[in-house]
């Protein structure tokens, strides 16, 4: 771009100490500058003459050109890219556990029915592709619980999450609560979601060899309220879950009798992303729906 102002403002200034002043370089600047442009176009481009510096047919051919090409560029980096979700027609993909499909993604869909009518979401499972995925941008955004962050990965603390047990409103032997001991002997539902605070759980218990009679092992939350409620099983649930499940009346909620930790609930994306003002605009809903004044459930 340099090289084509110097071009320009030769020819406009048939000068080169005046082009030099108009773009605040130094004359020598320009003179290499000058001797690069004719190299390249294998033309002396401008000729000393007693009117000064002379274009060469050749340059008065090239400078509609190049002062068209200016225009563009200059266009081009005044330009600031935005996004405006009522416009907008983008698809955005976004990786969540079944604890977030369930209880968060409901809300996602009201945000973008107020507020971009015409964006759509894709989801998909936290997998261990799921890293890779964000790196490439198939995946533009990733909301749950991943305990080891990779490099490149930038990260936004969304939630503080705790655990509930949950069993049937029927169960003829838990009533007020469950008991250190009923927690013990109880058969126990163990649910697999990947990249959720569940997984933390599992850890935990095996760590600190906690007792559990092991009933049932299910992949996902799919089912678990008809079988927790239709069994004397037990399960233990985010507590967002829990109150999800509760909502039906055949389901209740307990305090969870052994002391588990917390977990944070995170969104993650890519570097390469990060000052995208879609994915920039995505990351303020998750993050508006998710405050933790807001109750989602």
């Amino acid at each position: 771009m340099r090289l084509l102002q110097v071009f320009d403002e030769i020819h406009r200034n048939r000068s080169v100490s005046k082009a030099a002043e108009e773009l605040e370089m130094s004359q020598p600047s320009i003179s290499v500058a000058l001797a690069k442009l004719r190299d390249h176009f294998d033309d002396p481009l401008f000729v000393r003459t007693s009117e000064g510096m002379q274009a060469t047919p050749l340059a008065q051919q090239l400078i509609t050109s190049i002062r068209g090409a200016l225009q563009l560029l200059d266009q081009l980096l005044s330009t600031k890219v935005g996004f405006d979700p009522a416009a907008a027609t983008r698809t955005f993909t976004i990786c969540m556990t079944d604890i977030t499909q369930m209880v968060v993604l409901p809300r996602i869909l009201e945000k973008l029915k107020d507020r971009a009518r015409h964006v759509s979401i894709t989801v998909v499972r936290l997998t261990d592709e799921t890293y890779r995925n964000m790196e490439s941008g198939s995946v533009d955004l990733t909301i749950g619980y991943l305990s080891d962050p990779k490099a490149g990965i930038y990260q936004h603390r969304l939630l503080e999450r705790d655990f509930v047990c949950v069993a049937s409103a029927n169960h003829p032997r838990i009533m007020s609560q469950v008991s250190t001991s009923s927690f013990e002997n109880e058969g126990h539902l163990i649910v697999g979601a990947n990249g959720s605070g569940l997984a933390l759980a599992e850890d935990w218990f095996h760590k600190n060899k906690i007792r559990r009679n092991i009933i049932l092992r299910v992949p996902d939350l799919l089912g678990v309220d008809k079988i927790i409620s239709e069994s004397e099983l037990i399960a233990t649930v985010p507590r967002p879950v829990g109150d999800f499940l509760a909502k039906s009346g055949l389901i209740k909620v307990y305090q969870h009798p052994i002391g588990l930790p917390t977990y944070l609930v995170k969104q993650h994306w890519h570097e390469r992303f990060h000052l995208d003002p879609g994915n920039q605009w995505l990351r303020r809903v998750i993050s508006d729906i998710m405050n933790p004044e807001v109750k989602l459930i």
